[in-house]
């Protein structure tokens, strides 16, 4: 066996080892083991495998270890064994899909076009190895692990010709007589460094959207929790204050009694009602996240002149992510705002929100002027800077899917009407 053919082999080994493990990544959400156990099982399984490969050479053997590898990779993940069974042989089956597609678009070539020669030994593993790390590419795509990065198609098209070409290029590398084993396994080499290394830099590129998202997201949260705060602190010293004065104020209205006074004791007890719903926060239901955002929105319209009428009925703790309340509640009540501070008359901004047994039905009803501009069944943004806007519908409606959800918009006699329902689950109480 070349040595050329066993480097191109160990080469593509190793890489079809990161797919592995890239792979798990998607399909298993929780480690059960250290990253660095996590590096050491996958480097022990690439050193196995390919020494048996390279020694024995026995398909039973190989098939063997491949399964049995496969297997105990799951451990360093949180999982049931059937799940662990099942993603062990459907991972083993589509690599072996990926060598057969490799070597079936290989040998369909045409001989005029591809004289079968020594080269072609190389071109298998290299190929399926493209093969397998762009499929696993579009596998995280489809499982949405980037949540609310959105890619043009266009730069999708770009993406996908990569391989293309590459695999084009390899074959009429491998085709060519002139070529020695060595110059076509650096060629190859080279050309499988080259799509790794372009889908590994837009995975990176992505993990770094998502990573600055995550935190123009976090330091919302943190603005709104910071007001939230503010808020109890400023509410506590105003309770503190009307107990403080309530001795003279039942003195006060005892004087308006005993004067038969009772349009001025009336105006007085309105007067301390007033101070009473001041030192109340506009929101308190106990949900510190929802609290959070619903107190800054409202106060946000205040300033605005914008009135919110609120119904809520939700529990205090439920699973559901800061960050995907964030993106939901912060971008409608920012649409909704700036929406009805446009409105003519009636700026009242109307928000339900009830939760029954694992299912949250939320309601956010606004004034607007004009007309509601579309393309297709896209509602396009009227606010000038659309794109430095939130996050828009299309991703409110994204991170509603994760919880298996729904959003509908309503938007007629001009109020501007979007409900949800979102499928999640309260802690239980003991």
């Amino acid at each position: 066996m070349e040595i050329a053919y066993i480097l191109i082999y160990l080469g593509c080994n190793l890489l079809q080892t990161y797919i592995v493990c890239y792979l798990y990544r998607i399909f298993f959400n929780k480690k059960a083991s250290s990253k660095q156990v996590e590096i050491l099982s996958y480097l022990a399984f690439f050193a196995l495998n390919s020494t048996t490969y390279l020694l024995f050479k026995i398909p039973i053997l190989n098939l063997s270890i491949n399964l049995l590898g496969f297997f105990f990779l799951t451990f360093n993940y949180r999982t049931s064994l059937w799940r662990r069974i099942i993603i062990a042989f459907l991972l083993y089956l589509f690599m072996a899909c990926a060598e057969t597609v490799a070597a079936g678009l290989f040998y369909s070539v045409p001989v005029t076009l591809i004289n079968y020669n020594s080269n072609q030994s190389i071109f298998v593993p290299i190929a399926s190895t493209m093969i397998m790390y762009m499929v696993s590419i579009f596998l995280a795509r489809l499982k949405n692990l980037r949540e609310n990065v959105k890619i043009p198609v266009f730069y999708w098209v770009m993406l996908i010709s990569i391989p293309f070409s590459a695999l084009y290029f390899l074959l009429i590398t491998v085709a060519n007589q002139g070529l020695s084993l060595a110059r076509v396994s650096v060629c190859s080499a080279l050309l499988l460094f080259f799509v790794f290394s372009t889908f590994y830099l837009y995975d990176e590129v992505i993990k770094d959207m998502g990573n600055r998202l995550e935190r123009e997201l976090l330091a919302q949260e943190n603005k709104f929790y910071s007001y939230q705060l503010e808020q109890m602190r400023t509410s506590a010293e105003a309770s503190k204050k009307l107990r403080h004065d309530m001795k003279n104020h039942f003195i006060a209205m005892e004087a308006y009694a005993v004067d038969n006074d009772s349009a001025g004791l009336l105006k007085y007890i309105e007067e301390i009602d007033r101070e009473a719903q001041g030192a109340a926060l506009s929101v308190n239901t106990g949900n510190r996240v929802i609290d959070s955002i619903l107190n800054f929105k409202i106060q946000e319209g205040a300033q605005r002149g914008i009135t919110f009428a609120t119904e809520l009925n939700i529990p205090e703790d439920w699973d559901i992510s800061p960050f995907d309340a964030v993106i939901i509640l912060g971008n409608l009540l920012d649409n909704a705002i700036s929406a009805a501070e446009k409105a003519e008359e009636n700026k009242t901004i109307s928000l339900a929100m009830t939760y029954t047994k694992g299912r949250l039905l939320l309601r956010i009803a606004n004034p607007f002027t004009g007309q509601i501009e579309k393309r297709g069944e896209k509602i396009l943004s009227t606010k000038a800077a659309a794109d430095s806007h939130g996050l828009g519908l299309a991703n409110v409606e994204d991170t509603v899917k994760k919880y298996n959800g729904s959003m509908e918009i309503d938007h007629e006699n001009q109020v501007f009407t979007v409900t949800l329902m979102l499928y999640i689950m309260a802690p239980a109480r003991v």
